[in-house]
């Protein structure tokens, strides 16, 4: 059998076709497995130092050179709520608590530091939620915002392991309500 050396991402390539079934005929599978794949590279490997515990390279179907796992994507939507009050006097009507789903697409546990909305102070807005510290591959959980009635914005922000940490969604409320004289008043 001949030998070849190959570069590094053909190295890559080769392992990543090892692994996907059918990326490979059954005689070219056991001929490369025959070899060690390591031993095929032409370029030096990294320093052992070099490579953090974080370090991993994810197939997908297609090698992705980012270094992000393509199972490690994490979703909040919707990425922005709107609440208001309006009416007059008693008939003033106000938008009731709203959620937001935060979402795991990936194939590993994700690991959740924090949920806040800032600014916090002067409580604006308040949020409860079922997401808990992990959230399984393939889950969501919901984050249910409430208004406070005091007109202004914030970010709801959600911190974790996840690449592009921290999700955010943005927060805004108006309060438009006319008393009964008449007058408008724009804050209980």
């Amino acid at each position: 059998m001949k030998s070849r050396k190959l570069t590094y991402p053909q190295a890559l390539v080769l392992l990543a076709a090892l692994m996907i079934p059918g990326g490979l005929t059954a005689q070219e599978r056991g001929s490369a497995r025959t070899q060690n794949p390591v031993s095929l590279i032409d370029e030096p490997l990294l320093p052992e130092a070099a490579v953090s515990a974080e370090s991993a390279v994810t197939v997908d179907g297609s090698l992705n050179g980012t270094g992000e796992s393509p199972g490690s994507k994490v979703t909040l939507l919707p990425t922005s709520l709107g609440f208001s009050c309006s009416g007059r006097g008693l008939m003033c009507t106000c938008t009731p608590p709203k959620v937001v789903t935060l979402t795991n697409n990936g194939a590993r546990t994700l690991e959740i530091a924090d949920i806040l909305i800032t600014p916090g102070f002067p409580f604006r807005f308040s949020q409860t939620n079922t997401c808990g510290t992990m959230l399984g591959a393939g889950e969501s959980c919901v984050i249910t915002v409430s208004w406070n009635r005091l007109t202004g914005s914030a970010t709801l922000t959600v911190s974790d392991n996840a690449p592009g940490s921290p999700q955010t969604a943005s927060l805004a409320g108006t309060f438009q309500c006319i008393s009964r004289s008449g007058s408008n008043r724009s804050d209980p």
